[in-house]
């Protein structure tokens, strides 16, 4: 579904596979919006201008294809060699594509799991989140050697990381409702309590611009700005009980933060109109 931001139409594009289980939007640097079917296995591309979509097989069956790789902008990622890369919830693996040629190859995590976020660093390695298992890992695509470590806590549930342009890794703890950060190149974890106790950070967003990182506040009904520089938390409060979000975007236009409120899990929402789009107003850059 499109929404037109100004007036509030929307336009429908029927999906080229049908039970696909679309799970995840992102756009790429060239307008493209890409997309996981995570119940057939798949991922396709739309072409905004022109409506035509592109559907790439070659995944295992069961993988669950999960989340995108993205750049500090929160733009899909290419690596060096054209590839973008995608975790797999049920395939214990990531996968690369190489959208020209539709090429598929997928890695092996080191131990078994359920992959949810995703990055690239600068080096070119592949860093995943493994919610069950707890971990924090890594692959080198030139050598296809995988390694992972624990979380600082246990049960501490990393979801859907991002990573920033000091090559910073920054990871939801829902299960304590901690901000960790893992800086790659001395190898340390760093925490930050949310300003609300027992909330479900599901996700967030490097804002690109500034630096800064918007958190999904589950649990109290909120959206976070943290400052990393002085380590200070902004809180904006939803406009509803029961808010429960999922995947924050920035509007680099206008400064805008995106946000929807979700209609699972049902028992965690008391909004009558869950499925709506949120939109926080914040001052342009």
């Amino acid at each position: 579904i499109r929404v037109n931001p100004m007036n509030g139409e929307q336009k429908i594009d029927p999906l080229p596979v049908k039970n696909s289980g679309v799970h995840i939007l992102q756009f790429d640097r060239q307008g493209k919006l890409w997309m996981t079917f995570q119940l057939a296995d798949m991922v396709a591309s739309l072409d905004t201008r022109t409506g035509q979509f592109r559907v790439y097989k070659g995944f295992r069956k069961g993988s669950l294809m999960h989340s995108f790789a993205y750049d500090p902008f929160g733009y899909i990622q290419y690596d060096a060699h054209g590839r973008i890369w995608m975790s797999e919830f049920g395939g214990n693996a990531v996968a690369s594509l190489e959208p020209k040629r539709g090429a598929v190859k997928e890695y092996n995590t080191a131990h078994p799991g359920h992959l949810y976020g995703i990055a690239l660093d600068q080096q070119g390695r592949v860093w995943y989140t493994d919610y069950s298992g707890n971990r924090l890992g890594m692959i080198d695509p030139e050598t296809g050697l995988a390694t992972d470590q624990q979380m600082p806590h246990k049960n501490s549930g990393p979801h859907r990381m991002t990573i920033d342009a000091h090559n910073r890794l920054w990871i939801p703890e829902s299960g304590y409702g901690r901000l960790a950060m893992y800086n790659i190149a001395n190898q340390t974890f760093t925490e930050y309590d949310l300003p609300d106790p027992d909330t479900f950070p599901y996700s967030l967003r490097v804002d690109g611009v500034t630096g800064a990182v918007w958190i999904c506040g589950n649990g109290a009904d909120s959206l976070y700005r943290f400052d990393p520089t002085t380590r200070t938390f902004t809180t904006f409060r939803l406009p509803a009980q029961g808010s429960y979000t999922r995947m924050i975007s920035l509007d680099y236009a206008s400064g805008d933060v995106w946000t929807s409120i979700s209609n699972f899990p049902n028992s965690q929402t008391s909004h009558p109109n869950h499925g709506e789009l949120v939109r926080l107003h914040m001052p342009a850059y």
